[in-house]
């Protein structure tokens, strides 16, 4: 074999760094697709916030339903906002719930107070004391004001045994 002439072909000698190259621009690709849709959210979640403000509720409602459907957060919480309180849509506690709900598991104070007062308030099947609690203890934790004083306020009516047991359920609680 002639000591001069490489038995390994030239394409495959430079496939690694074609790879990596590769790999960068598909990286590349990627990194401003997301970047990009966090952008288009962003202003879609503002515009929605927007529709809000000039009373356009439906405008904001299908905004803030396209953006939810995707998992933004903030979107979910307006959109049990929005059911709770029949702002571009008929009133629906269940919906609410549901929106809320999903807010609430990522971590969304606002969303885990609001969960909790419907528990704690409502006068017919959602009305749930364990519940309230829970809900009002995870947003206290994160420094919501009115979520300790209601939380403190659940807390009385409960036994011991239902307490000790919620905040068990509380303390083992992570985001989604």
């Amino acid at each position: 074999m002639d000591p001069e002439i490489d038995p390994i072909p030239l394409f495959r000698q430079s496939s690694p760094r074609r790879f990596v190259m590769r790999n960068l621009a598909s990286a590349g690709i990627f990194a401003v697709a997301l970047i990009t849709g966090t952008l288009v959210q962003a202003q879609t979640y503002e515009q929605s916030l927007a529709a809000v403000e000039q009373g356009n509720d439906r405008a904001a409602f299908t905004g803030f339903k396209k953006l939810a459907e995707q998992g933004h957060t903030k979107s979910q919480f307006q959109l049990g906002m929005m059911y709770r309180n029949g702002l571009g849509v008929p009133e629906d506690d269940r919906q609410a719930v549901a929106w809320y709900r999903k807010a609430a598991d990522k971590g969304d104070a606002n969303a885990q107070y609001n969960l909790g007062e419907i528990y704690r308030n409502d006068k017919g099947a959602l009305k749930d004391e364990q519940a309230a609690y829970f809900w009002l203890l995870l947003a206290s934790a994160q420094g919501h004001q009115n979520a300790a004083r209601n939380r403190d306020f659940v807390a009385r009516r409960l036994t011991p045994e239902k307490r000790a047991a919620v905040e068990a359920a509380a303390h083992k609680w992570h985001p989604s």
